[in-house]
């Protein structure tokens, strides 16, 4: 996964949390111009911090690619803007991870989450792992 540019810092709205955007991925299958058309009217709404609306979006992207995982890692910034870091943890983070489990970029959302939630601990260890995995990021 590839971040783009200028996702936001992790302000507004959500009290936290990493703001990337993910931008790449792994594409297949029939819907793969439709969802990167509308992962990048998302990416727009994103940079704007209209995060429910790109959240409507990337879950529409979602639809036409399900198994990419950069899609489910921008659903999970969007969550977390959103202040829902158990949606963002529990969810799309980890359904990132599972589709690109070599990648730091979903592991970094997955413990902003937890951090969110309270686990710290949970989070250093994550990110330990994940960079194990992904040891020149």
């Amino acid at each position: 996964m590839q971040q783009s540019g200028g996702g936001g810092g992790g302000g507004g709205g959500g009290g936290g949390g990493s703001g990337s955007v993910c931008s790449g991925g792994e594409s297949s299958g029939a819907g793969t111009g439709t969802a990167a058309a509308l992962r990048e009217q998302g990416n727009a709404l994103y940079k704007a911090g209209q995060y429910a609306e790109a959240l409507r979006l990337y879950s529409q992207a979602v639809g036409a690619e399900p198994r990419n995982g950069a899609l489910h890692g921008n659903r999970a910034a969007c969550w977390m803007m959103l202040g829902k870091y158990e949606r963002a943890a529990a969810r799309e983070a980890q359904k990132a991870i599972a589709l690109d489990a070599d990648t730091l970029d979903a592991y970094t959302l997955r413990a902003d989450a937890l951090v969110g939630m309270g686990l710290a601990e949970k989070a250093m260890r994550l990110l330990r792992d994940g960079l194990q995995r992904d040891p020149d990021n």
